[in-house]
């Protein structure tokens, strides 16, 4: 799979996010985005997937012009955003969580044998480590972490060919963290991945090509030649920290 961002041109309220900017993001492989808080990485999502649209510009997937279009991405594109608007009182178990994302999320007709259903959800919770006797439990009943790889597994089950993923290591711990940076690396064998990430050296051996945004700039190529001082300098300024010869971001959020 491929998405194309041709000439593209977003912004938001008075922010311009970029400007005449065209890249492609070709698949299977993992494109990590970093930016500064505010860089506009939600909102680059939130456009490739059609919820808002750019001011100038196409977004193709695969030469079809996806662009401002929902429709055309059901079944194609799986998104992980940053926050949920989930009610966490709601009086699911996670496996019938699972099952309602799964009906919700597919084309009509909206039919599963129980088998297959129950396999793939089963699966996917597995992939992302939530232990089996957790799928009997409320999700109100779940910590941060154990939500937000519920949240990730919702997304993997989908089973698409593009996954967008915003923020998708939040709340998890850092042991956690290093697990999901290589479960994302080995769906990236298979899948397109684009994932947004405040902690990119974690992600950087599965890392094939990286979007650096801030300021209205962009900056997009392979990890060594984007991920330098002067790009990094330029995007995250006084955040920036040099250590001996190595180099670490200060973003905390």
């Amino acid at each position: 799979m491929k998405i194309l961002l041709e000439n593209l041109t977003i912004i938001r309220g008075e922010k311009k996010i970029v400007e005449n900017f065209t890249a492609e993001f070709q698949g299977p492989g993992l494109i990590q985005v970093i930016g500064p808080n505010g860089a506009g990485k939600t909102t680059l999502f939130l456009t490739i997937l059609g919820l808002l649209k750019p001011s100038k510009g196409r977004i193709l997937i695969d030469n079809d012009d996806v662009t401002g279009s929902t429709q055309k991405l059901k079944g194609m594109v799986a998104y992980l955003p940053q926050r949920f608007e989930i009610p966490r009182n709601l009086p699911l178990t996670v496996f019938e969580f699972m099952e309602c994302c799964m009906r919700l999320n597919s084309k009509w007709p909206r039919v599963f044998g129980r088998k297959v259903s129950s396999d793939r959800i089963a699966q996917a919770l597995k992939l992302v480590g939530l232990e089996e006797q957790l799928w009997a439990s409320k999700i109100s009943r779940l910590s941060g972490g154990q939500f937000q790889r519920l949240m990730i597994a919702r997304t993997l089950m989908l089973d698409t060919p593009i996954i967008i993923l915003d923020e998708p290591l939040s709340n998890i711990d850092p042991e956690g963290r290093k697990i999901m940076a290589d479960l994302f690396g080995r769906i990236s064998n298979e899948k397109l991945v684009i994932l947004s990430s405040h902690d990119p050296m974690l992600l950087m051996p599965y890392t094939s090509k990286i979007l650096v945004l801030g300021s209205g700039q962009a900056y997009y190529g392979a990890p060594q030649d984007v991920v330098t001082k002067v790009v990094l300098n330029k995007i995250y300024g006084e955040c920036l920290i040099e250590v001996k010869d190595h180099i670490h971001i200060a973003d905390w959020h």
